[in-house]
């Protein structure tokens, strides 16, 4: 269980719709992490079945290996209670750490264009066919 906050607290760090991170602690185990909650003055407000089994991509570092984006403190009163929980049956090698995220999505990194990659490559074999035969 995280330590108690407020709403305040919360919102002020990233607004009324945020994301969670969380850094799994673990060496050469697998971790699995079934459910996440979001309790409110007590109350689960708002949970993720998660059914994650693997290790960890940055043990421990500060960075997130799974991130839970969409929860909401929309409408709730500024002095009400916060707390997360994570469910985590098999949870060894240490605490894992829950943090905050502005925003409601990760930034997707726009990819190239599969057309353009490939009219390109063609475009270069058929210039080096062409000065081959000359």
């Amino acid at each position: 269980m995280s330590p108690l906050y407020t709403v305040s607290q919360i919102t002020a760090l990233v607004g009324n719709t945020f994301g969670l991170g969380l850094d799994l602690n673990n060496t050469n185990n697998n971790q699995t992490v079934s459910r996440v909650e979001m309790l409110v003055n007590g109350n689960v407000l708002q949970s993720w079945t998660v059914g994650f089994t693997g290790k960890a991509t940055n043990n421990g570092s500060g960075y997130s290996d799974i991130d839970f984006f969409g929860w909401s403190l929309a409408g709730k009163l500024a002095t009400d209670t916060v707390q997360f929980h994570l469910v985590m049956p098999t949870a060894n090698d240490g605490a894992e750490s829950l943090f905050l995220v502005a925003g409601t999505s990760v930034n997707s990194v726009p990819e190239p264009s599969s057309m353009a990659l490939i009219g390109t490559g063609l475009a270069g074999l058929g210039f080096l066919a062409r000065r081959r035969k000359k």
